[in-house]
């Protein structure tokens, strides 16, 4: 039977890039009418510079989401607030887009100025990429939009994201996008898991070149986040093995890997076991030192030499489930069709569920992103449309 091409459910495409210090990758994918995620590609590495010549005659929409590594960029959280005469009036869009676009504007310079202690750049190099607004409150009660409320005291927390000049312009052409959302790993991975479970919690990521810890707990009553770097990778239990017994990397990698699956004699692996307990201690003091208690979720690009779960002081260790994660949104996810690890998939899906789960909240954020993309956030009329070329 003949159908209308307005009648039609398309799917969604998105392009998931992953920022880190030393690459970059990306996973495309689509969202089926069905709810379930399709594989398209995974791009490793990623040369963005490709992108800006391919999306100049664009055919779809592809939402565009980037994360990048939190030592990469700066946030700062910016309490922000006014109080009307005529409670009794609703509340407007614009009111709220003149009062807080001046509050931005009063402490812009001053923010720039941390931003850019924090990151070692000069303050010309350091730009503003992303910004949003959240915890929204009319008269004391939290709300997701305050448009149409009679008001007379409207809070709100304006979240400002600054980087680096080199890695801005690296990223030009993904800024550009129709449909850009930014994140980084920690922030991503952490607001997927609190989905699912209490604080506190804790995620140890990466891995590929140092691993992150971020920590997420309640202080009375109100959350506590804190992302550290932890002078550790994921070469450190077969580089254990390399320094002790003399052999080469690949050698030590090999012999970790049939220790792993049990493939080596009870002899050799008590021997093995001894070699690499250091190591394994050394692993559960950093992330004790870096404050994870409760349960700790490891999303790591090897396989650890302990069962899991597995409880070590106040912390349990356990590996986390992106199925039961994709349960909570109702979209279907089978991660044995996907060509990538598991910890391939939670480092490129969680930046997809933060955008999934927040996405409600875009419309109203773009009025700060106009008030601001002259200084750099992401913005303006000369975006392209779309990314499809590149899927």
């Amino acid at each position: 039977m003949f159908q209308l091409p307005f009648f039609k459910t398309r799917a969604e495409k998105f392009l998931v890039v992953r920022v880190g210090p030393e690459k970059i990758s990306a996973l495309s994918f689509a969202l089926t009418p069905r709810r379930a995620l399709s594989f398209l590609k995974f791009h490793n590495p990623l040369r963005i510079e490709d992108f800006s010549r391919r999306a100049k005659f664009p055919r779809d929409e592809c939402q565009v989401v980037v994360s990048v590594h939190p030592a990469m960029v700066h946030r700062t959280v910016i309490p922000v607030g006014f109080r009307r005469t005529d409670a009794a009036r609703p509340l407007e869009s614009h009111e709220v887009e003149n009062a807080f676009g001046q509050a931005v504007s009063r402490v812009l310079n001053e923010m720039r100025a941390d931003a850019s202690r924090a990151l070692g750049t000069a303050d010309i190099d350091t730009m503003l990429i992303a910004s949003r607004v959240e915890n929204f409150a009319v008269d004391g009660h939290h709300v997701v939009r305050p448009a149409g409320f009679p008001a007379r005291d409207v809070r709100a927390e304006i979240e400002l994201t600054f980087t680096s000049r080199n890695l801005y312009e690296r990223l030009h052409p993904l800024i550009q996008a129709q449909k850009f959302f930014f994140t980084d790993h920690a922030r991503a991975g952490i607001r997927a898991l609190l989905k699912m479970h209490r604080p506190p919690v804790g995620l140890v990521g990466g891995g590929d070149e140092r691993a992150l810890c971020c920590t997420y707990e309640l202080k009375g009553g109100k959350p506590y986040v804190r992302v550290r770097e932890l002078n550790w990778s994921a070469r450190a239990f077969p580089g254990n093995i390399a320094e002790a017994w003399g052999v080469s990397n690949a050698v030590a990698e090999t012999i970790y890997a049939r220790y792993l699956k049990k493939e080596i004699s009870e002899p050799l692996t008590r021997r093995l076991r001894a070699v690499l307990a250091p190591a394994v201690q050394s692993f559960f003091s950093l992330v004790r030192r870096a404050g994870a208690r409760g349960r700790v979720f490891l999303s790591l690009p090897c396989d650890v030499p302990f069962t899991m779960p597995h409880r070590r002081g106040g912390a349990i260790f356990e590996e986390p489930s992106l199925p039961m994660l994709f349960e909570t949104t109702g979209i279907a996810l089978a991660p044995e069709a996907w060509p990538l690890s598991a910890h391939g998939l939670f480092a490129h899906l969680t930046p997809f569920l933060e955008f999934y789960h927040d996405k409600g909240d875009m419309m109203f954020n773009h009025w700060l992103e106009r008030r601001l993309h002259w200084l750099g956030v992401a913005g303006g009329e000369n975006r392209p449309r779309t990314f499809a070329d590149i899927l």
